[in-house]
């Protein structure tokens, strides 16, 4: 005699349980590769991404942007590369900024330009010079200095440099830093002459906190920047002073008042942010994240573009990791470091000097907002919480399944999330010892009558053998186009890609994995029937059921799993005799063909 069946069914209910042991009512522990919302009660394979960008992209991209032409840019994380989506892909620029590190860090289409953001510079181009042949023309490389702190002195006359330090008023530039440290000063040449330059900052007491030396053949007329070997921790508001020698005193520097370096043209540049430079366009002003500081672009009536910097400044140590928007507001997700579990959203009106509230939460970082339909997600920390802000106050939503600890940890990047189907996206990548699944999560809900449930729809290229790869990856940037999605991976074998959804073939190997199952924790019970349930299988497709006993660390297939196609159903009967049991179901497809999965049960005979 058999018991009353244990039922799994309406997924779309329930999605990933909170862990193989517990979660919601119809949720199963693993499910990656399913869409749970297509057509509600049942499970249909998603399709598959599929490798787009061939070998051309070979670098990681964390920055990605479609621009309003139609066309899709790929911003390398580590060189100056920008990749255009083809077929093939090709490669439109390469960036070379005056300072700091080519990786791009944050991209947006603003008023008719694409602008794209580097360690310290901001950098632009027409939306309508983007043919191929037109980047090396219309690109305006420098455009935005992201880390100028100051300028001083203006133009007219010119000071001529002597060949040794003298700390005579007229031979130095008095500065006191309003931002810290500082990464170098850019000085503005009138005339070479024939020796090599040295700039050196000196403290109130005249000593050295620091110098520079460019040779005579990499000076040019006009400004040259002496970027220090390390950066100069010089204290905010105190007054410094600069000093400029040649070795042959002969050249010149561009100043207000003849002879006097005092009034010299120079800029004091301060370090900028090496990891993050958000950026997202809010009632019709580009604004864009930068440590502690955010800078603004503004269009005017006659269409010319602004650059203001500091338009708001925070409080440090906390600095800007990704942006995100409220109906009247702008929205800060920031981070101190990778270490430090204290961080702060940010609300800002845009106009006024300061933020207007904030709350702080004990995770390491808001990582990405992720874009939801009249809801603000974010994805916080390194153990996979996602948080819902109500405009004052985040609140703990759902937590990604996943084993969490110092050496095991998982993270969303900034411009890893998307909207595709109603769907927010959001990919999941690893920290450090891979401790949930990774890959593309979708997180939403069929109608308000359902609820939000979350689930791996879709993983990445990359195969083990036959096997789906769901560990040791980072994703990128995603884009969503319309119906296409597009998603940039890196591996521990692949250093960059591109993926785009492929709707010419179903997704291999989808599957799930139920909860443990224990009726009965005290004594083994005889598991007699498993019966596995579908909807539709089309020709040259079929599930294979596997189950796992006993917390045994691989699962096993059915020896004896048999179609009936006149009841729709895969039914075994081999007795397992056990006190726990998993199940996993994986749907064989054929190309664009695939099964439906409706439920399954398992009996115990009594």
């Amino acid at each position: 005699m058999l018991s009353k069946p244990i039922t799994i069914d309406r997924v779309n209910l329930g999605g990933i349980s909170d862990s193989k042991y517990s979660g919601a009512k119809y949720s199963v522990a693993k499910l990656v590769g399913w869409d749970l919302h297509q057509e509600v009660g049942l499970l249909k394979v998603r399709q598959k991404l599929a490798k787009d960008s061939a070998a051309v992209v070979t670098e990681f991209c964390k920055v990605a942007l479609e621009a309003s032409n139609g066309d899709i840019y790929w911003f390398s994380s580590t060189s100056g590369k920008i990749w255009k989506t083809g077929s093939p892909y090709t490669l439109a620029y390469t960036t070379t900024p005056e300072t700091g590190d080519a990786g791009c860090l944050g991209a947006f289409e603003y008023s008719g330009y694409i602008y794209w953001c580097t360690e310290d510079r901001g950098h632009r181009i027409p939306v309508n010079a983007t043919a191929l042949a037109d980047w090396a023309t219309y690109a305006e490389e420098d455009e935005l200095p992201l880390n100028l702190d100051q300028v001083l002195g203006s133009t007219g006359q010119t000071y001529t440099t002597p060949a040794a330090i003298n700390e005579g008023a007229t031979h130095r530039q008095s500065f006191a830093p309003s931002s810290s440290p500082i990464s170098g000063i850019g000085v503005n040449i009138g005339a070479v002459g024939t020796g090599d330059w040295t700039l050196t900052i000196h403290n109130s007491a005249d000593v050295s906190q620091g110098a520079k030396t460019i040779t005579n053949g990499s000076l040019a007329a006009g400004f040259n920047i002496f970027e220090f070997a390390s950066v100069l921790d010089l204290t905010k508001g105190t007054t410094y002073h600069i000093h400029i020698t040649s070795t042959v005193a002969d050249g010149t520097v561009v100043s207000t008042t003849s002879a006097d370096l005092e009034d010299g043209n120079v800029k004091i540049y301060r370090t900028s942010d090496d990891e993050f430079h958000p950026m997202i366009e809010h009632f019709g002003v580009l604004y864009i994240g930068d440590r502690h500081f955010i800078h603004q672009v503004e269009v005017s009536s006659t269409g010319s573009h602004s650059f203001t910097t500091e338009a708001l400044d925070i409080k440090e140590p906390l600095r800007v990791k990704c942006l995100g928007k409220a109906p009247l507001d702008l929205l800060l997700g920031t981070i101190i470091t990778s270490t430090v579990a204290r961080t702060q959203i940010i609300k800002w009106n845009t106009y006024s000097e300061s933020f207007t509230s904030s709350d702080e939460i004990p995770e390491v970082g808001i990582n990405a907002f992720i874009p939801a339909d009249n809801y603000i997600f974010v994805h916080a920390g390194l153990g996979g919480s996602i948080y819902i802000y109500d405009g004052e106050k985040l609140q703990l939503f759902k937590k990604i399944q996943g084993d969490y600890t110092p050496t095991a940890t998982a993270m969303v990047h900034p411009n890893a999330v998307g909207m595709l189907g109603g769907l927010s996206l959001f990919g999941l990548s690893n920290g450090t010892g891979n401790p949930a699944d990774q890959g593309v999560y979708a997180l939403g809900h069929y109608s308000r009558d359902y609820p939000f449930v979350y689930d791996l729809s879709f993983p990445i290229s990359e195969r083990s053998g036959a096997d789906l790869v769901v560990s040791g990856i980072e994703i990128g940037a995603i884009v969503v186009s319309g119906f296409n999605l597009y998603v940039s991976w890196k591996s521990a074998s692949t250093t960059g890609a591109v993926d785009k959804l492929d709707y010419s073939n179903k997704l291999e190997k989808a599957y799930f994995e139920t909860m443990v199952i224990i009726p009965e924790r005290s004594q083994l019970q005889n598991f007699a029937k498993f019966v596995l349930g579908y909807q539709n299988r089309p020709a040259s497709t079929s599930f294979t059921a596997k189950y796992k006993i006993n917390h045994a660390t691989s699962y096993a297939a059915f020896d004896n799993l048999v179609e009936d196609t006149d009841r729709k159903t895969y039914v075994a009967d081999e007795v397992l005799e056990a006190s726990t049991l998993q199940i996993r179901v994986e749907a064989n497809v054929s190309s664009n063909s695939a099964p439906d999965f409706e439920s399954c049960a398992l009996y115990l005979s009594q």
